[in-house]
């Protein structure tokens, strides 16, 4: 009976797609919580402005124009955090792709086919051996 790389690893694949499916939780828990994070404080930012809302209001300011004020306050929030992520984020995605020894971590879009092991030949070794 023959086996392709596929099946010869399923065990490898199977902890790969639990791994997958836990991340996305995790991922998911984070951000609703950011989510969270940023609904409560522009309702504590209106709880705390209602007498300047009022102040607002009786001055002319139509529901649509204080109504936008925070909507774009919290444009600006999620704004900064998406800014921050990305300046923490990039290069940390940078930096993990690569193991301890400096090769590049394997992909499956760079496994053959005819081999048993999915592990590409690191650029770093001398000889064109593979990484251990």
């Amino acid at each position: 009976m023959v086996f392709d790389w596929q099946q010869a690893n399923v065990g490898f694949f199977s902890a790969i797609q639990a791994q997958t499916n836990v991340m996305f939780l995790v991922l998911t828990m984070i951000v609703l919580v950011a989510a969270f994070n940023i609904v409560s404080s522009l309702i504590m930012l209106v709880r705390t402005k209602t007498a300047d809302i009022a102040i607002l209001r009786t001055m002319g300011a139509s529901r649509g124009a204080i109504l936008r004020v925070f909507l774009l306050d919290g444009w600006r929030s999620a704004a900064r955090g998406r800014s921050w992520g990305s300046c923490w984020g990039w290069p940390s995605r940078a930096t993990s792709s690569r193991s301890a020894s400096g090769c590049r971590a394997p992909s499956i879009s760079s496994c053959s086919m005819r081999r048993s092991i999915c592990w590409p030949s690191c650029p770093h070794a001398s000889n064109g051996r593979k990484s251990r």
